[in-house]
């Protein structure tokens, strides 16, 4: 279960307004769904794309500090996992331009945002 709650045991560190959290939880989700089901995609290069850039480069590592929130280091542990797994590449999508696939993952990161967890 995943917590936007911040006065949870279980929370991962993001309370952030912005796009960044939603976004860093669907990263870390997509690498946990390549993880459990590396062997659909063991010939197939995946391609991930993304919004949020900042997000982004925190879960494929190219800027990741102690600093960092509980769920970007996990993000970034999940990616070494990964693409031990499979090639996983990324790739930008500007927000806002009314790209279907974009503007669906963002309407379902905003819903669950609102929601306490998951699990609900």
């Amino acid at each position: 279960m995943l917590l936007f709650n911040e006065l949870s045991e279980l929370f991962l560190g993001e309370c952030n307004p912005t796009s960044f959290d939603p976004e860093l939880y669907a990263q870390a989700m997509v690498r946990i769904f390549i993880i459990q089901q590396h062997d659909m995609f063991r010939d197939i290069p995946i391609f991930i794309g993304y919004d949020n850039i900042s997000a982004a480069d925190c879960s494929f590592m190219k800027a990741v500090e102690s600093s960092d929130s509980i769920l970007a280091g996990f993000t970034a542990a999940l990616h070494i996992d990964a693409t031990s797994l499979c090639s996983i590449e990324g790739f930008h999508i500007h927000s806002h331009v009314g790209h279907p696939w974009n503007e669906l993952a963002d309407s379902i990161c905003n819903y669950y945002k609102k929601k306490e967890s998951f699990g609900q």
